[in-house]
């Protein structure tokens, strides 16, 4: 639906080629460089309190409703934004809710902790499958094998709900 109108929400401490959210952008664009990732699908904020004086979902939900403020004065055709986490990806949130014109923006977060599961707007978000990779090291141990095994996170895409379904 959003095409490449799309930014990662992030600091400069998470541009990394290590960055799993980069690789996954490398994946999907295999032509562009990463610098050309950085400059196109990147939005680097600079974050609020530097003192540490919040805590972790105070000043994630702050972050994120400064930076997609930010955004959408750099960016006023987005489509959607990503977030390091759902705290940011709330306050992001927050912001369209204020905003009724820009309630069609796709807000996806990462960690699908209880905040995000519950918060009563779709929001999307993955978490890692700690069932499985408990299973599989469990399984590796038992063994007594090394291992190396990418496991795929779960993916849980929330929509608004069509005006007269039922589910």
């Amino acid at each position: 639906r959003i095409g490449e109108r799309f930014q990662l929400v992030c600091r400069s401490s998470d541009l990394s080629p290590d960055n799993a959210r980069i690789q996954a952008l490398q994946m999907l664009y295999p032509e562009l460089s990463l610098e050309d990732i950085y400059r196109k699908f990147t939005f680097v904020h600079t974050e609020c309190d530097v003192d540490g004086k919040l805590d972790f979902f105070e000043r994630g939900y702050r972050n994120g409703r400064r930076a997609m403020a930010d955004l959408l004065d750099r960016m006023p055709e987005l489509g959607g934004a990503v977030f390091m986490n759902d705290a940011a990806a709330q306050g992001a949130a927050s912001l369209l809710l204020d905003q009724p014109d820009r309630r069609r923006i796709l807000i996806a977060g990462y960690n699908n902790d209880n905040s995000i599961r519950h918060y009563p707007y779709p929001i999307s978000s993955l978490q890692m499958n700690i069932q499985r990779v408990a299973r599989l090291i469990a399984e590796y141990a038992v063994n007594n094998a090394p291992c190396r095994i990418e496991v795929p996170p779960l993916v849980f895409i929330r929509g608004e709900q069509e005006k007269g379904s039922s589910g």
